[in-house]
């Protein structure tokens, strides 16, 4: 990378297969990095008056407030590269001594099936059996930069046929879904989730997606949502598949009998490198593939519980533990 501009930097950003990118401040300037299979990579390093420009140009880009250098702002663009448009995330925020830090997140256009995602046979089978079952909640939670928004919406694509309306409600909308009818509530003045949710159920929806659990009210909207009768795909920050159950119920409030009526499947999902073919395990500099660091390529390991309703209480029927997808993938 020859140029501090931001084309130059997404541009190397997409060559590089990278999904964040980094620019933190630091004494005369600031530093470049780029997330490759998870890992932060040294881009480069440049002065005080490029970061400047820099930061302004990501500001532009993102259509935030040029002015605004001491509250923390989030955007959105779209940059075109190798024939495809890739969606952009930015952040900036205040750093040290008062100085703007940004990161920039990449949305691949192409969205990829749970297959290409790293989820095996068994594991799409829990996905296969909730389709079935035509009612109820699929939650997915993991870490930020799991993939859950990634797995989302590689079940949500392959529920938007021709013959069914998905709606998905965001803040913001994380990417293009074909053939869903996409609601951004950050977009809409004086909106909310419980707001969203209302207008879309009087939509004729037959499966929706909310982006994320955030809060009670959130939770309430999925949860009644799911009482109507509609499956919901969403996704939660909790410790393990178990814990989406009692995130829902001691952190947001909601009564065990709503969530034994409407939770199916809980998916909790990691992201974890895959060895590098070309360096055999020998991790260096002069190994480029992998950029000396030993990994290339990541894919996903999950802990999956598939729950029913009976006599009245919550079931869990069918589970598959991290160890055992961990052990699958890597035998």
């Amino acid at each position: 990378m020859t140029s501090a501009d931001l084309p130059e930097i997404l541009t190397a950003a997409l060559r590089a297969g990278a999904s964040d990118v980094h620019i933190d401040p630091q004494p005369g300037g600031a530093r470049i990095r780029f997330r490759v299979d998870g890992i932060l990579r040294p881009a480069m390093e440049i002065g005080m008056m490029e970061t400047r420009h820099l930061i302004r140009r990501i500001k532009l880009f993102g259509g935030m407030d040029q002015n605004a250098v001491e509250r923390p702002q989030d955007g959105a663009g779209r940059f075109h590269f190798g024939g495809f448009e890739y969606d952009i995330r930015c952040a900036v925020t205040v750093a040290r001594d008062y100085r703007e830090a940004a990161v920039l997140r990449i949305f691949d256009p192409q969205i990829a099936s749970l297959e290409a995602l790293g989820f095996d046979l068994c594991e799409r089978g829990f996905f296969s059996d909730w389709e079935k079952a035509g009612s109820g909640m699929l939650v997915v939670s993991g870490a930020t930069g799991s993939g859950k928004t990634s797995t989302l919406y590689a079940v949500a694509a392959g529920l938007a046929t021709p013959d069914r309306a998905v709606v998905t409600i965001e803040d913001p909308v994380e990417r293009r879904l074909p053939g869903a009818r996409q609601i951004d509530v950050g977009g809409m003045d004086g909106a909310t989730f419980a707001r969203a949710f209302r207008s879309v159920l009087r939509q004729d929806p037959d499966i929706i997606l909310l982006g994320e659990i955030r809060d009670a009210e959130s939770a309430r909207a999925a949860v009644d949502a799911a009482l109507s009768g509609h499956p919901v795909l969403t996704t939660l920050h909790a410790a393990g598949a178990e814990g989406i159950l009692r995130r829902l119920q001691f952190s947001f409030g909601i009564d065990a009998s709503s969530i034994a009526h409407t939770v199916r499947l809980c998916v909790a999902q990691r992201l974890v490198g895959r060895p590098c073919a070309s360096c055999r395990g020998v991790a260096g500099p002069e190994c480029e593939a992998c950029g000396g660091t030993g990994i290339r390529g990541r894919t996903v390991v999950a802990e999956m519980m598939e729950c029913s309703l009976r006599d009245g209480e919550l079931r869990r029927d069918r589970s598959r533990s991290f160890e055992d997808s961990l052990a699958a993938k890597f035998r």
